[in-house]
């Protein structure tokens, strides 16, 4: 990260905090107690165990290397465990070799861990009226938390130069990101919903004005130096207007996805089978709250997806990827809202793709406009197909209501385009939802 192109701020705080920032992880961990990496097995589990694979002559030099590099560290010892999970290299993009340990045997006997993983929509929402970020980047976090005492056995690798077992949390093993959580949860727990939003080992630090950010960020850098924990430079956003976070670009304004994720879905090709038509609807669904009637747009694609439809790309399925890809690209930001200020929804049911969905709208106060908040729609039922179109206004209003009802408050506003359901109470019947 060039110097020149960081805030006077952030770098006079660079400056303050800059053991914070190293290359490396500087020692092995210290214990943290119960806050340790547990590998708990089912009852009754054998010890998994596979020969090494075969690996090119280039993996073998590397892999000799970084079991040095880790033996070096603290991070791993020779072991005469039971377990033994295969190891092997996946190339980066900067060329260089990440070396990664298969651990699905063992993921298959382990307990799993239910801490949960924090909804990304909840995130977003507390950045309201935020207009300075800054992101931080846990340095090899999962190697910044220690093996619980009498668990290190249970993560033996085994390689050509012999067997050894992790003395810090390892790469592949299914509790690492709850166990991740778990400990940057109560790191930050004085700051999360003052100042802090994280997801795994990135740390959101946001504020409303620079002078109350230099504050925040000084006290975010307090609370990970307090516990021992380390940040890559490298990845960090300091005192920035804009950042990205969860694949989103956020900033004042509202949400958007990266620009990188649209042109990948624009430059699709046509799908050649079913199996390339899912991987493509998989990839639109993740933006589908962006693009309003979704649904109806993507239902001549959804539809060869039945069970026992042979794959055949004819022209209405042209025109529905053609017409899909379209609308994700042109999709604009949506309004991050105020939780606190009243919603509108907007409904809509469309008979000729037998479809229903929406808007959630709020006013932005900086604008005097209503901004999208997200979309929703569905396909509807064979029964509902038949309902009268006043019924099937009132069913996209309670499904609506319903889809949203964590932003719903006693000052929603429904608002619909059938005469007849202007004066109806919903109360009732969004009750029973």
């Amino acid at each position: 990260m060039a110097s020149l192109s960081l805030h006077p701020a952030a770098r006079e705080i660079l400056k303050e905090n800059k053991e914070l920032f190293p290359n490396e992880i500087p020692k092995l961990p210290l214990r943290r107690g119960d806050l340790d990496f547990k590998i708990e097995l089912e009852p009754g589990a054998w010890p998994p165990a596979k020969p090494p694979y075969r690996l090119s002559y280039v993996e073998l030099e590397e892999m000799k290397k970084q079991l040095k590099d880790y033996v070096d560290r603290g991070f791993i010892r020779p072991s005469t465990s039971p377990f033994g999970a295969p190891a092997f290299f996946v190339k980066k993009k900067d060329g260089t070799f990440h070396m990664v340990i298969d651990y699905r045997p063992l993921n298959k006997v382990t307990v799993k861990d239910t801490f949960p993983l924090p909804h990304a929509e909840e995130l977003i929402e507390t950045l309201f009226g935020k207009r300075w970020f800054t992101k931080l980047d846990l340095r090899q976090f999962f190697h910044q938390l220690r093996i619980a005492m009498g668990d290190s056995y249970k993560t033996a690798f085994v390689t050509r130069w012999g067997t050894f077992k992790w003395l810090v949390m390892p790469f592949g093993v299914s509790n690492a990101p709850p166990a991740s959580i778990r400990l940057i949860t109560l790191t930050m727990r004085p700051a999360l919903g003052r100042c802090v939003i994280i997801f795994i080992d990135d740390i959101l630090v946001y504020s409303r004005t620079l002078a109350q950010h230099v504050k925040d960020v000084k006290w975010v850098l307090d609370l990970l130096r307090a516990n021992n924990l380390y940040v890559k430079i490298k990845k960090c956003e300091f005192f920035t207007n804009s950042t990205h976070f969860l694949g989103f670009v956020i900033d004042a304004k509202g949400i958007m996805p990266k620009r990188l994720k649209l042109e990948l879905i624009r430059d699709w090709p046509d799908p050649k089978d079913l199996h390339e038509l899912q991987i493509f609807l998989g990839a639109a669904n993740w933006v589908r709250k962006f693009v309003r009637g979704f649904i109806s747009i993507a239902q001549p694609l959804t539809k060869a997806l039945k069970k026992g439809m042979k794959f055949t790309w004819m022209e209405e399925m042209k025109t529905s990827f053609c017409s899909l890809k379209e609308a994700i690209i042109n999709i604009t930001s949506l309004y991050i809202p105020d939780l606190k200020h009243p919603f509108k929804i907007f409904g809509d049911v469309s008979e000729q793709r037998n479809a229903l969905g929406g808007a959630l709208m709020q006013q932005d106060p900086y604008i005097g406009w209503l901004r999208p908040v997200a979309f929703t729609s569905r396909t509807l039922t064979k029964e509902e197909r038949n309902y009268p179109i006043r019924e099937k206004e009132l069913l996209a209003a309670i499904f609506l209501l319903k889809h949203w009802r964590s932003y719903v408050n006693e000052t929603t506003t429904v608002w619909t385009d059938h005469e007849s359901l202007k004066t109806f109470d919903l109360t009732a019947s969004y009750a029973e939802v």
